[in-house]
């Protein structure tokens, strides 16, 4: 739980944010730190996947975000069907900071172009997905939420622009919290 009223932790364009909030029920978490994604993980207690990882991909003024578990590297593209990899993006979507980022795009976003992809692994119990302006907060849901809550927004005006898909990772294995494996797909 945070002490902070959501609302002052959404950039402006997220306040779609407290309606799914209301009507989904999921908690607002407050971190203690800034932390890697294995940190969090193992504060947490949970396997890695269950920490929801937003990169941003782009080339000049084209620019792909990718919304997914913690599995490993993404192979953009092999998403995207290209014959090279995109670089990381050069800017980062308006008031998103490194670290931070997330799925919680905004119609200012989504103008410029920016394009969604949320991978549709599936991902058992609750997951923690930041806000996108501080790393230190974020939301904990279920995974499925992700895509039905843009959805819900933004589906009359960019639908084509939010995609759920099959996302493809290049990854070693690693070690869960467990004792078992996880592999990229």
């Amino acid at each position: 739980m945070t002490k902070t009223p959501f609302a002052e932790l959404l950039l402006p364009g997220q306040e779609y944010l407290l309606k799914a909030q209301e009507q989904h029920g999921f908690e607002v978490v407050e971190h203690p730190k800034k932390e890697s994604t294995g940190d969090k993980a193992r504060r947490l207690g949970w396997p890695r996947e269950r920490i929801i990882k937003t990169v941003f991909f782009g080339y000049g003024k084209s620019q792909v975000g990718v919304v997914s578990p913690d599995f490993g590297k993404i192979d953009i593209a092999r998403l995207l069907d290209t014959p090279k990899p995109m670089p990381p993006a050069r800017e980062l979507p308006a008031g998103m900071e490194t670290g931070a980022c997330a799925p919680w795009m905004t119609a200012q976003h989504l103008e410029a172009g920016l394009e969604l992809y949320i991978s549709d692994a599936a991902v058992e119990g609750i997951v923690d997905i930041g806000l996108g302006s501080d790393e230190r907060y974020s939301v904990q849901m279920p995974y499925g939420l992700v895509h039905r809550i843009l959805e819900e927004e933004f589906k009359g005006r960019f639908g084509d622009r939010i995609n759920k898909t099959l996302v493809p990772f290049i990854s070693k294995p690693y070690k869960t919290p467990v004792g078992g494996e996880l592999y990229g797909r």
